[in-house]
């Protein structure tokens, strides 16, 4: 009886099963299959088509829906962000700027804004991110925050893959972005980010709107890392020359020129005395050194400029457990940076700028002894 049962279940269970197979058996003309195949593939594109504007990972069209934005990707979503957010300043800045948060800057300077910091940020990319705000906030926009890493300016290339060129480009329907691997891949990030957040700590971070665009939680500030570093680091910063002073003029000064009413506040990050040390073994120090001077000379000319110099800041520089390598500082320098410039500190005549460019070559010389031995013993 129980047996019986069991089969009759069975069969009904399987039933659906064996109609699929016989449908899938029997031959289908290939005007049909044809037919069919178009409209699974029609089918396909719209529902991904509707998915894409509904997540919208790089926020081409709109803040998120349903799922909050990621911003571990900023040469990606930094346009986005520029065109869909509300602010009237903006802080730009390599990753030495990554660990400032948007609400101190809102509290500090009472203002509204957004973040466009991408690591290794070039001449030409801040002058892409600059022009994009003007593009879409130019009656809001009135105050820059910059920080200037001069041997960056002296690229001539965007680091990284790709420059989402699509991004910057306003149209109703961007193929490049709707039917890309890189979409895509955005896409599958912000799902998986947005499931990992209710118990993974980066997950959280890199969905807070506050810290866009910062992944420091990774990271230790200890003066253990940085000797690490020192032991290890290779690869020389970008020599300053020539070019870089056309940069300076080309992608920053010609927006100062041309935008009076923006104020813009830049300042020189506090690199750890190590970072001049480093310099100097590279035989560049000097070089640096007179970039140095002629971007405050540059800087000197425009009343909208305010040039902050934290790089002789020795509390900061030589307090070693500040940082995580040679140059990268702890969240807590980049809330004093704020606070200092609101105060007005850290400005200088010419004249005193300079003679600050010599007590960093004085002070860097008192700790090469330290820097070459740790250096020696990496090699062993």
């Amino acid at each position: 009886m129980i047996g019986c049962v069991f089969m009759n279940l069975r069969k009904k269970l399987l039933a659906p099963i064996e109609k699929i197979k016989k449908v899938a058996q029997r031959p289908m003309p290939a005007q049909k299959f044809a037919m069919w195949f178009m409209g699974l593939l029609v089918g396909f594109f719209l529902v991904w088509t509707l998915l894409v504007f509904v997540l919208d990972p790089y926020i081409y069209y709109h803040r998120a829906w349903g799922l909050k934005n990621v911003f571990n990707n900023s040469r990606a979503r930094v346009p986005g962000v520029m065109r869909n957010f509300e602010y009237d300043t903006v802080l730009f800045g390599t990753s030495m700027c990554q660990n400032f948060k948007c609400s101190e800057i809102d509290s500090i300077w009472q203002a509204k804004s957004i973040k466009a910091t991408s690591a290794g940020l070039t001449s030409t990319e801040f002058s892409k991110y600059f022009n994009t705000a003007l593009r879409y906030r130019k009656d809001k926009f009135k105050l820059c925050i910059m920080g200037v890493d001069i041997w960056s300016f002296s690229k001539k290339e965007t680091p990284g893959k790709g420059s989402y060129q699509y991004l910057y480009e306003d149209r109703i329907f961007p193929v490049e972005y709707f039917y890309s691997a890189d979409t895509a891949s955005a896409m599958l990030d912000m799902i998986v980010t947005n499931i990992e957040a209710s118990y993974d700590h980066i997950a959280q971070h890199e969905l807070n709107e506050d810290v866009m665009f910062s992944n420091k939680p990774r990271y230790k500030f200890n003066r253990a890392n940085l000797e690490k570093d020192v032991r290890k680091i290779k690869q020389t910063p970008a020599n300053p020359n020539a070019d870089t002073i056309k940069h300076f003029d080309e992608h920053l000064f010609t927006h100062v020129r041309n935008n009076p009413d923006i104020q813009f506040e830049i300042f020189l990050p506090p690199y750890s005395i190590y970072f001049w040390c480093f310099l100097r073994e590279s035989g560049v120090l000097e070089d640096h050194l007179a970039a140095r001077d002629k971007f405050a000379c540059m800087a000197a000319q425009y009343p909208n400029v305010t040039l902050h110099d934290f790089q002789a800041d020795f509390d900061i520089a030589c307090g070693l457990d500040h940082y995580k390598d040679i140059t990268h500082y702890s969240p807590a320098v980049n809330t004093r940076i704020l606070q200092d410039m609101k105060a007005g500190k850290n400005v200088f005549s010419l004249e005193e700028f300079q003679q600050r460019t010599n007590l960093i070559r004085q002070r860097s010389a008192e700790y090469q002894a330290e820097f070459d031995k740790l250096r020696q013993s990496g090699k062993k």
